[in-house]
């Protein structure tokens, strides 16, 4: 659908490399009910879930404006009538900025390993590219489980061990066979992206089944090319 990587390049207009990645979750979730309340873990700067959720972003929004306060709330280009309910962030400066886009009904500096919620009270929680980033993970996941109602559902978005190889400079390195190079660089990209945990599908199964879930789906929504012009 060529309307989300519009609306990305409108919000990540900074960031346009960032765009097409945001741009493939978004057009991805769009597709999943997310029932409310929902609790979006790793929220960051609320950025992505303005473009999952808002009814429409003018040309010329301005994220750096809105966070700043130079343009008060009746002029933010763009319409939010259905925010999410809580987005929960452990970095002080990018949930400020969260709280300041009016993304979330409410914005919470707390770390997901530990949530401040009650048992059972969201129907849903969403992770999205966050979960890799958190080292306690078995925690995280074994903390959604806690908060999510009887028959609530988790949503995340993860990479996988294959994003590597598909990295386009990795691929360049392994096709002039100098597979150390096309390990290293990878790697190095990883490290950059503070990713904790690059885990194959079989291995975030027995994750999830040991904090608790019992039911799985799970699809590929980024293609190998779509990784490759990212890496660009």
């Amino acid at each position: 659908n060529p309307e989300f990587f519009y609306r990305a390049l409108q919000v990540y207009y900074h960031y346009p490399w960032h765009a097409l990645w945001r741009g493939v979750e978004a057009m991805a979730l769009a597709r999943i009910t997310l029932t409310p309340p929902v609790l979006d873990i790793g929220c960051g700067d609320g950025l992505f879930a303005l473009l999952l959720t808002a009814d429409s972003i003018e040309r010329d929004f301005d994220d750096f404006r809105v966070y700043h306060g130079r343009i008060d709330a009746s002029n933010r280009c763009y319409s939010l009538e259905r925010p999410l309910d809580v987005g929960l962030d452990i970095h002080w400066p990018s949930l400020r900025k969260a709280s300041a886009l009016h993304a979330y009904r409410l914005a919470i500096c707390a770390d997901a390993s530990r949530l401040p919620f009650r048992s059972e009270g969201f129907s849903t929680v969403l992770g999205n590219s966050s979960v890799e980033h958190m080292p306690p993970v078995q925690e995280v996941l074994a903390e959604t489980w806690r908060v999510l109602k009887p028959g609530g559902r988790l949503v995340l978005t993860v990479p996988t061990k294959m994003l590597g190889q598909h990295l386009f400079f990795s691929r360049i390195f392994a096709r002039c066979g100098l597979p150390t190079w096309a390990r290293r660089y990878a790697d190095t990209v990883n490290r950059g992206l503070a990713h904790y945990h690059l885990l194959d599908v079989d291995e975030w199964r027995r994750k999830l089944t040991a904090a608790g879930f019992s039911e799985f789906s799970c699809e590929y929504v980024l293609s190998s090319r779509a990784v490759a012009t990212w890496d660009l």
